[in-house]
């Protein structure tokens, strides 16, 4: 499966600049303020951030990774529906992977996200996800969703998937 980060990617509105680039400019040194603002967003009931507060802690102890602070809060303003909160997710795993990182930090992300894909890209990298059947160590699909399927990211990644 391609990770977000191999669709076309296009220039950030000003808004999501803004942030952006504050994040890169705080520097590692501002994970706890970083962490605070994401819990705050958390706390005051936001559906998204706290969907993907949730899944990134899940994966987390699936998958042995982390994600910064400045990278969750960022992507809590990039979001814009549960799918893209999973497509993203799995972006940061296959980042993971690719750098050797236990932590996903900013600037492992910028150096794969130069712009981000567009409501079209996104949609089309939802439809790619998709999946009808597999089968991998006498296991069968459970969901429709291979984003969804943490278990299977590495046996995927190795080639092991049918």
């Amino acid at each position: 499966m391609k990770a977000l980060f191999e669709y076309t990617q296009y220039p950030m509105d000003r808004e999501t600049s803004m942030l952006f680039v504050a994040l890169a400019m705080a520097g590692p040194e501002q994970e706890e303020r970083a962490e605070r603002a994401a819990t705050e967003l958390c706390a005051e009931g936001n559906f998204l951030p706290n969907i993907l507060t949730k899944r990134l802690q899940v994966m987390g102890e699936i998958l042995k990774f982390e994600v910064s602070h400045r990278v969750q809060l960022f992507l809590m303003q990039l979001v814009n529906s549960p799918g893209d909160i999973s497509l993203y997710c799995y972006a940061l795993w296959a980042i993971h992977k690719r750098t050797g990182n236990a932590e996903v930090k900013f600037d492992d992300f910028v150096n794969f996200f130069h712009g981000f894909p567009d409501a079209s890209e996104m949609s089309r990298a939802w439809d790619a996800q998709k999946i009808k059947h597999f089968k991998i160590a006498g296991r069968r699909g459970f969901s429709d969703n291979f984003v969804d399927a943490f278990d299977l990211y590495e046996a995927e990644y190795n080639g092991e998937l049918k």
